[in-house]
Order: C-alpha cells, then sequence, then structure tokens
C-alpha cells in the first residue's frame, strides 16, 4: 500500500494515528483474531476484541446479515423475486429430496439476466 496514494485527509488523519502491533491471543483461540485499543487525548483507553473474522465458526455471521449482503450485492443483477426465491430455496436445501428445485432457480435466474 502505497501512502502517497492516500488522498482523502479524513484517512491520513486517521492512519496517521495508527499504531499496529502484533497480539497474543489465547491457546487455541481463532485465527485472524483482532484487538483494536483506542487511547484518547485525556489518557482514557477503550478496547474491543473480535474473536476470528467475521463467517469465523467463532464469530459466524447471522443469517439475516448474510441475506442482507446477498440481495444488496445482487440487486441490479436479479430480480427481486427470483433473489427471494433463491434465498428460500438455499435455506430450505437440507430438507429438499435433490438439487432439481435449486438448479431450475438458478437456471430461471440465468435466463432472466441474459448471463446464459
Amino acid at each position: 500500500m502505497n501512502p502517497d496514494l492516500w488522498q482523502d485527509e479524513r484517512i491520513r488523519y486517521v492512519i496517521e494515528r495508527l499504531a499496529p502491533y502484533a497480539a497474543d491471543f489465547e491457546p487455541g483461540g481463532p485465527l485472524l483474531s483482532a484487538r483494536i485499543d483506542i487511547t484518547l487525548a485525556d489518557g482514557r483507553t477503550h478496547s474491543h476484541l473480535q474473536r476470528g473474522f467475521r463467517g469465523h465458526p467463532d464469530n459466524a455471521g447471522r443469517a439475516d446479515a448474510v441475506v442482507h449482503k446477498f440481495t444488496t450485492i445482487t440487486t441490479g443483477i436479479l430480480d427481486p423475486t427470483d433473489s427471494t426465491r433463491l434465498v428460500r430455496v438455499v435455506d430450505t436445501l437440507d430438507d429438499q429430496p435433490n438439487l432439481d428445485e435449486l438448479v431450475r432457480c438458478l437456471v430461471a435466474t440465468t435466463s432472466n439476466t441474459g448471463n446464459e
């Protein structure tokens, strides 16, 4: 990352105040955990520990957050009806006797977007 490319003054303001450091976490803890410590001008410190990255089994994403992300990134690509149907089918895969409904849904979705 080249600091010369950081043009936004708000980003530069924050970056200039960062001091990354290696941290030790409990043995057996999830990889890629993170801790942030913020020390204010008056000396008070606020800290937060995130165990594993979002989506890690120790920090699993909530179903509603996953669905929201899916619908957000497919807006303008999938028809809202197809998007809702695809989410429903995927959400009930364990109850399906086979993958026929998923395949029908994906074929219909592809046909509607012109990405055949």
